[in-house]
């Protein structure tokens, strides 16, 4: 990203943040487990409309993105984050 304008750096992590975002998606609807009583109790005083449709992903540690472009390739790698 050296030597881009502050507009293609937005453009590039923008993509990259969408790319991890649709990965996070794919892996709750592969992973997700219904949520427990105690969470469609939380799902419904923050009004989630689809609390019986919603699924969960427990983890002990989180995977976010870390902007990394290599060889002109747009590449991201993951680190590890304790939740």
């Amino acid at each position: 990203m050296e030597g881009q304008t502050p507009i293609d750096q937005l453009e590039e992590l923008t993509a990259l943040a969408a790319h991890w975002a649709v990965e996070q998606e794919r892996r709750v609807l592969c992973e997700g487990v219904p949520l427990s009583e105690r969470e469609l109790g939380d799902a419904k005083i923050i009004g989630v409309r689809q609390k019986e449709n919603s699924l969960t992903r427990k983890l002990s540690a989180c995977d976010i993105p870390s902007a990394s472009v290599y060889c002109g390739l747009k590449l991201f790698r993951f680190r590890r984050i304790r939740c």
